[in-house]
Parts: C-alpha cells; sequence; structure tokens
C-alpha cells in the first residue's frame, strides 16, 4: 500500500463558478494519467469523488479508501491567469511529501497536468524511468482547445454519477467529439467516443435509448471511433485495451482475452482493464 493513492477533486477557487467543471475535469485527468503508471494503486473516480465539497480528516479519508497517501489542490482560474495547487500528503502522520503552486497563463495546463502527475509518480518512488514515466502520463495532445474540450467532456461524464441524469453523456460527447476533430491523434478523446457509442449498443443498458441510430449505424461509430484510437495512440501497450474491446464487440472473445491479458500485464493496476477481462472471460 505504500505506493497507494487517491485524487481528492481539487477545489474551484475561481470567482466564476462556471469553472468547476474545469477544476472537476483537470482532477479527473490527473487521476487517470497516475492510473496509467503501472506501479501505482490510485483509487477509482467514485470513491475520490464522494468527498467533494465535504472537510473531512485526510486519515479519515485515507483509511476508508485503502490509501497510504492523498493528492488534493486547487484551482483558480480567470482572465489571462491560471494557478493551481497540488499537495502531497502521507496519511499516516499528515506529512507533506511534496507540495507546489503553478502560476501560468492558462495555455500551459497540458504541461501543468503532466507536471503534477509526474512529480506525484517520483515522490512516491515508482520504478519506472524518467522518460517511460513521462510517456505514460502524457496527456496525449499538444492542442489547448482540445484537452479543455476533453476536461469538460471527462467532468460531465463523472456529474452524470453524481446526479443519475444520463443526457450529460450526450453532452459529453459533443465535447469529446470536438477535441477529436480538433486533434485527430487525440487517441484519448476517440477512446471516450468509442466508449459511448458502446454504451448504446446494449438494448438494456441505462443510456441506450439517447440516440436513435439503428444497431447497425450505432456499431459503425463505435468501430470508427476504435480504429481512430488505436491509430492515434503511441503507447503500444495502451492501444492493447482499446483493440481489445474492439475484439469483444466483433465477437472474437478468444483474441480479445489474450490482449486484455497483454494489456494487464503492462498495466496491472488498472480496474477498468481488470473488470474488462473477467467480462471476456465469462464470455467464452
Amino acid at each position: 500500500l505504500d505506493r497507494s493513492i487517491a485524487v481528492l477533486p481539487f477545489v474551484n477557487m475561481s470567482s466564476d463558478q462556471e469553472q468547476e467543471w474545469f477544476a472537476d475535469g483537470l482532477t479527473e485527468e490527473i487521476l487517470n494519467s497516475l492510473a496509467r503508471t503501472p506501479d501505482l494503486l490510485v483509487a477509482s473516480r467514485t470513491s475520490s469523488f464522494q468527498y467533494k465539497g465535504k472537510n473531512e480528516d485526510i486519515s479519515a479519508i485515507a483509511a476508508a479508501l485503502g490509501v497510504a497517501h492523498i493528492l488534493e489542490g486547487s484551482v483558480r482560474r480567470g482572465g489571462d491567469r491560471l494557478r493551481v495547487t497540488a499537495q502531497l500528503i502521507r496519511a499516516s502522520d499528515g506529512f507533506h511529501l511534496w507540495s507546489e503552486t503553478f502560476d501560468r497563463e492558462p495555455e500551459d495546463v497540458i504541461a501543468i497536468q503532466e507536471n503534477v502527475a509526474v512529480e506525484i509518480a517520483r515522490a512516491l518512488e515508482t520504478a519506472m524511468d524518467p522518460e517511460a514515466l513521462k510517456r505514460m502520463v502524457s496527456a496525449g495532445t499538444a492542442s489547448v482547445a482540445a484537452y479543455e474540450a476533453y476536461l469538460e467532456g471527462l467532468a460531465l461524464m463523472g456529474r452524470v454519477g453524481e446526479t443519475g441524469n444520463i443526457e450529460g453523456w450526450g453532452e459529453a460527447l459533443e465535447y469529446f467529439d470536438r477535441a477529436a476533430e480538433l486533434d485527430e491523434g487525440f487517441a484519448l478523446a476517440h477512446w471516450e467516443r468509442a466508449q459511448y457509442w458502446e454504451g448504446q449498443l446494449g438494448i438494456t443498458d441505462v443510456g441506450s435509448e439517447l440516440s436513435d441510430l439503428s444497431r447497425a449505424q450505432k456499431l459503425a461509430r463505435f468501430f470508427e471511433a476504435s480504429d481512430a484510437a488505436i491509430n492515434a495512440e503511441d503507447d503500444e501497450n495502451r492501444a492493447l485495451k482499446y483493440r481489445a474491446n474492439k475484439a469483444l464487440n466483433e465477437l472474437r472473445f478468444g483474441d480479445a482475452a489474450g490482449l486484455f491479458e497483454r494489456y494487464i500485464q503492462a498495466y496491472p493496476n488498472d480496474l477498468e482493464g481488470l473488470s474488462a477481462i473477467v467480462e471476456t472471460m465469462a464470455s467464452t
């Protein structure tokens, strides 16, 4: 458990409450980037976001989530300035292992996210070499506009779980589509698009009624987004999950199982991947 962490929702300190999406989206992507680091155990988004807006003792939160460290922070965004503060806390004694304030221009948001993830991974003494670590936590785009659209999509997806308003999924898709249009090589945006259309394929799945397209049309959109994610992904190990998910929807269960197994070898703490391989095994 020494290399375990929960990322609490960053507090929106902006005067404009409409910036709440930015704080939530940035939190989610920092969480996601840390989760891509193989030797870190990261608490799920659902677990971490239950503490949003709550002022509870750090040690109590860590104990409840079963982690040794907590990352918390705040975001202030306005005009031509962006301030992000972050601090990594060891739950056992409240000691701050690392903290930093980034006072930058809004265009630096991608570098800030990647920097936070790298510094946290280093502080927790992961076994990865620096260059591999940088590749692992990379946002995957150099377009700030595409990245911000992606963040807003993540925030909307997260709020569906909080509010139960499934209309948010359709709104999130619009932002993921926009991110992919702004940067066709943004693999994570394409992956989120693929996941939306996969969710539309199940007749009994909650939210499957959001689109009135035929199943064949939905499947075509899923495959288009999946192929775009696979082709755009620079990390061949991460692409294994995209390929496995595509194989699963092509009913190639043996291929899907093999790809998921290889993916889990590279990312042993990816809860989404572990869940997928169990589902695949049940289908074979």
